[in-house]
């Protein structure tokens, strides 16, 4: 009896431990907004000396933890559907280290999903916020973020290697496997360089526009400890803003709605509302010398990346292979050599493109109805101009490489064409010398010969004649 319960007592640990997980995940981050939205209202209240707003942190709190996880909502005049992308990734690295903590299952994914739903569910009840969407839209949003968590948990555990190798992509060859592995991790690394270019961007304009914050500050007419406390929170838009610098660095630019648009070449806005951090927003790149160098600027570190990606013995070591070819001829390991770095640089590609475009669209929200609808980066002239940058830098390299080695090949070639006519031609005087040479010697045996033949009959005619005398004598 015991054993046949044991199958059922195991999933059903495995389920609580599920529930634990994503119990374990929201708390600390429901206690953690809360708090902080708690103080902020309670510092703006004792600055502002007017009614307290602390009453009000249970609801903020409930739309902000909704908005995390791409839910927005209106209250009055004001229209929030940006995501705080910061807060969203504290939120999916919570889920995931307590998910890798209580073990990962099936049954635990099912359980901790229902929890997350249900908890989901009863934040919607919120008293003086409008939420934008329909419990449905909610629920599948809610449901993503959570998928999107165990997925990246499931990524990094040891298990997710033993299936991989076991699936159909462990039976493919070697070589295709090595290019989308490395097609993988170049992505990676491409992307990161892409956040750090969009972060120092966010630094300069920082150094550079601080004042027009401080301004800003001024004519809200916020004290000190509300402005601290203000630019703290803003950080968790701070994603948001160096996924709008890297649209602009790239000359996408961005738009506040109708209000004011952004890009190397217009930096103006028209009554845009005294936030902040709107201050940070840059002017217009005057220097055209400038403005070139930040356009070129990604395809050139695409292009860096890409070549030692091709070269270097973390790569695919190219300049070795190619040299243990010799490039005399065309085989198949020079073919499938390059074929399976395009292979991998076009993997780098798709998966680069693929990231910035979510990003860019996860970026992008409202802040208002009707002016301020439309505020961060347009999709599909952002992707275009990314598209064409990484697809000049991850392909150049390529090509150029391709075409050195095809000169090389035509120079080994036309050398050792060279060498093979050479060599027919300083064989040809050699064969007529022994032609020669062999007929001399049989015109000299055939002369040898015909001399030798009247002597023999000399001495015949002699031996006969001497044969002949001694019957002469007796007949006399």
């Amino acid at each position: 009896m015991g054993s046949a319960n044991a199958p059922t007592m195991a999933r059903s640990k495995r389920a609580l431990r599920g529930i634990y997980a994503a119990a374990t995940a929201l708390a600390i981050f429901v206690v953690a907004v809360g708090s902080c939205i708690a103080l902020i209202l309670l510092v703006i209240s004792m600055e502002e000396g007017g009614a307290s707003l602390s009453d009000q942190s249970l609801s903020v709190t409930q739309a902000v933890v909704l908005l995390s996880q791409g839910n927005g909502f209106s209250a009055g005049a004001l229209k929030l559907t940006i995501i705080p992308l910061g807060l969203t990734l504290v939120l999916v690295s919570l889920l995931v280290t307590c998910v890798r903590r209580f073990g990962m299952s099936w049954e635990g994914f099912a359980s901790g999903g229902l929890l997350w739903l249900i908890v989901s569910f009863l934040f919607q009840q919120i008293q003086g916020f409008i939420l934008v969407d329909t419990t449905f839209i909610i629920a599948c949003r809610s449901a993503l973020v959570y998928c999107l968590a165990y997925a990246i948990a499931g990524v990094r555990s040891g298990k997710f290697s033993k299936w991989l190798a076991s699936s159909p992509y462990g039976s493919l060859p070697s070589g295709l496997r090595l290019a989308i592995t490395q097609g993988v991790h170049v992505a990676v690394w491409l992307i990161a360089i892409f956040v750090l270019m969009g972060a120092l961007t966010v630094v300069v304009w920082i150094a550079l526009y601080h004042d027009a914050v401080g301004k800003l500050f001024v004519l809200s007419e916020m004290g000190t400890s509300s402005r601290i406390l203000t630019s703290l929170a803003a950080i968790v838009w701070l994603p948001n803003l160096i996924i709008w610098a890297l649209s602009w660095l790239t000359g996408g630019g961005f738009y506040i709605g109708e209000l004011a648009s952004f890009t190397l070449w217009t930096g103006q806005g028209e009554a845009l509302p005294p936030i902040p951090i709107f201050g940070l927003f840059p002017e217009a790149v005057t220097s055209s010398v400038q403005r070139i160098i930040l356009l070129v600027l990604p395809t050139i570190v695409t292009g860096i990346v890409a070549l030692l990606t091709l070269l270097t013995k973390r790569g695919f070591d190219m300049l070795a292979s190619l040299r243990k070819q010799g490039l005399r001829q065309i085989d198949t390991r020079l073919v499938t050599t390059f074929l399976y770095s395009c292979i991998s640089l076009v993997i780098t590609g798709l998966i680069v493109l693929l990231a910035l475009g979510l990003a860019f669209f996860c970026s992008n929200g409202d802040l208002g109805e009707h002016r301020l609808k439309g505020v961060g980066v347009h999709v599909t002239e952002s992707a275009a101009v990314f598209a064409r940058d990484i697809s000049v830098g991850l392909l150049a390299p390529w090509l150029m490489l391709l075409l050195v080695s095809a000169l090389v090949l035509l120079w080994n070639s036309t050398i050792d064409s060279l060498h093979r006519s050479v060599t027919l031609v300083s064989a040809v005087p050699a064969s007529l010398n022994s032609y020669e040479s062999s007929d001399k010697s049989q015109t000299r045996i055939s002369g040898t010969d015909t001399s030798s033949q009247p002597s023999h009959t000399v001495q015949t005619v002699n031996k006969t004649s001497h044969s002949d005398a001694p019957g002469q004598s007796s007949g006399q």
